[in-house]
């Protein structure tokens, strides 16, 4: 890998990518992502020494790249060509070019595997550009480190993460149920199941299907709710990575709770402030407004029995498809 080949080692601090200065893993992983097969610049800090040098990314298959190579799965990384090694997507256009339909043996390194891995009859698809078959990796991961603030620091570190709890929690809420991924739950829930008895005809492709899956764009474990059990599991898988993984996690889901609490539809808490505010802006004159309770009830029996249908099926999904948070 790049990482490799520069020399990074554990506990050594990104700067700046093509002058540009990194700010999060994730922005990082954007620009490299941008960058596939091209030489840039790398500064990073070690021992408190800033280094400078280049570098050429390497270049992984995209969702649409392997798509286009029937038995491949994005992240892979393409080494051979019916034995003839391949440095980049030039050289791979080079070896399939004029073979769609063609059954091939390529060589790839599979994501989150430290084995390369022989897939015998790869059928190609189509031929793509570079700009949409690959994107660039660099070879690292990122490794959180516990920062230690005194009292002071850490009153007021608790304000501004509440706010940053609360901000996420509520913007995930809208897009959940403004973004389609209501729908993307539930036909993930019953489709997946399918997939999965049919990935059970092969170990090898039923590893590389969820392989796959995890890596997808639109992963479906980022689309769904969890039930009682399945928020259980999360926190026990939190608590791998330390007690303050799961404090944190703890956190979240209180507030996720109390703001879900107080969506203005009965019987939730929200449902009964919005019929005190309604009767309270009834009665200014100084008659009193009581709303009848008995015309509210249908709308109660109806949230209440979506919330059990939709509960049903996270306990279903959580039970035959564990939450993954890798």
């Amino acid at each position: 890998s790049a990482a490799l080949e520069l020399g990074i080692d554990v506990g050594d601090e990104i700067l700046t990518i093509d002058g540009v200065e990194v700010e999060s893993f994730d922005q990082f992983g954007e620009l490299v992502q941008a960058r596939g097969g091209q030489e840039v610049e790398i500064s990073y800090a070690r021992d408190g020494v800033v280094v400078t040098d280049s570098v050429v990314l390497g270049s992984r298959l995209t969702r649409a790249g392997a798509d286009a190579i029937e038995g491949l799965i994005p992240r892979d990384r393409i080494l051979s060509v019916d034995g003839q090694l391949v440095f980049s997507w030039d050289d791979v256009v080079t070896r399939i070019d004029g073979r769609i339909g063609e059954e091939l043996t390529i060589v790839v390194d599979p994501p989150r595997s430290d084995e390369p891995l022989v897939l015998d009859g790869a059928v190609v698809l189509e031929i793509l550009p570079a700009s949409e078959a690959v994107e660039g990796f660099f070879g690292v991961g990122q490794e959180r480190f516990r920062e230690e603030i005194g009292a002071v620091d850490g009153i007021g570190r608790s304000v501004t993460e509440l706010g940053s709890f609360t901000w996420a929690a509520a913007s995930g809420m809208w897009d959940f149920f403004t973004s389609g991924a209501l729908g993307n739950f539930v036909s993930d829930t019953f489709t997946g199941v399918e997939d999965r008895e049919e990935e059970l005809q092969s170990d090898v492709a039923q590893e590389r299907e969820v392989a796959s899956r995890d890596l997808d764009a639109r992963n479906p474990d980022e689309d769904r709710i969890l039930s009682i059990y399945g928020a259980a599991r999360a926190g026990t898988i939190l608590t791998d990575d330390g007690f303050e993984g799961l404090v944190y996690f703890l956190a979240g889901l209180n507030i996720f709770v109390g703001l879900f609490n107080m969506l203005p539809l009965p019987p939730l808490d929200g449902g009964h402030v919005a019929v005190a505010t309604y009767e309270r802006i009834r009665s200014i004159g100084g008659r009193r407004y009581e709303v009848d309770y008995a015309k509210v009830l249908p709308l109660t029996y109806a949230v209440f029995i979506v919330l059990m249908t939709f509960g049903m099926i996270a306990l279903f999904r959580d039970i035959v498809d564990p939450i993954n948070l890798g």
